[in-house]
């Protein structure tokens, strides 16, 4: 995703450099289909401010990801009605998991982290007070989110608007519900129809024969304990207490 930042601020569009093993003269820049561009894309406006730096555009990306992940937090705890101190203590208890994070995660990790749990809190606001503003945020949060990293979370957030808008009688929530998931099925099409057009093919995700491959299930399994547990924390105790390879515990989970 660097790589492609770089290309992008010379001019070369979302690309990334391959050279031919039979003619190591010849280099073609080829769409990067791996991931989606919006770091990319933000991280090229970066590298023209700072001469190129990589190590201190990458550093501004991930404080930028860190501090809206945090405040994020924050505002979410203060709309469900937390106090202060709790709103604290919670941010406090996220915000020792950055460096873990940067660690091990991608640099879109927390970015798209963030703009998910922005979503959430737009989706909460409108359901309070029921505004414009709120579904435009939303919407662009959410829409972020899919240009970051995620995919699979796109259609959860105008479900549950569809659904609440079903079940209390107010037809407003409906409509908003499904004029967000037309924008953001706009977006997700203009992106996919960017690669097919540059590339042949319409999408980053990980391209699987036809069948049924159990193998794969494996791909959900960090995913369902970390959505439940703290999966790091109870792994390092383990560790620590049984003198097991932290490897054991992800072996144990699966």
């Amino acid at each position: 995703q660097l790589v492609a930042a770089a290309q992008l601020a010379k001019g070369l569009g979302y690309t990334v450099p391959q050279v031919d093993l039979l003619s190591m003269n010849t280099v073609q820049n080829l769409v990067l289909l791996e991931w989606p561009p919006l770091y990319s894309v933000l991280t090229a406006g970066l590298l023209r401010l700072t001469q190129f730096n990589d190590v201190l555009s990458s550093a501004w990306m991930d404080s930028l990801g860190a501090f809206l992940y945090l405040l994020g937090i924050w505002r979410l705890a203060a709309c469900i009605g937390f106090t202060p101190v709790l709103q604290m203590i919670i941010v406090w208890f996220k915000a020792t998991e950055i460096y873990e994070g940067f660690l091990a995660s991608f640099p879109t990790d927390f970015l798209a982290a963030a703009c998910w749990i922005w979503a959430f809190y737009f989706f909460l606001e409108y359901l309070e007070t029921p505004k414009k503003k709120w579904i435009a945020g939303m919407i662009l949060a959410i829409g972020a989110s899919f240009l970051f990293r995620y995919l699979t979370a796109l259609p959860v957030l105008p479900v549950l608007l569809w659904w609440n808008g079903h079940i209390k009688k107010r037809p407003e929530w409906k409509k908003a519900a499904i004029i967000t998931a037309l924008y953001l099925a706009a977006i997700v099409l203009a992106y996919l129809g960017f690669n097919k057009i540059q590339s042949g093919s319409y999408t980053y995700l990980e391209q699987w024969d036809k069948g049924f491959y159990p193998e794969k299930l494996l791909n959900i399994v960090p995913l369902f304990w970390q959505a439940i547990s703290h999966v790091t924390f109870f792994g390092v105790q383990l560790e620590v207490l049984l003198h097991l390879p932290y490897r054991w515990y992800q072996v144990i989970l699966q």
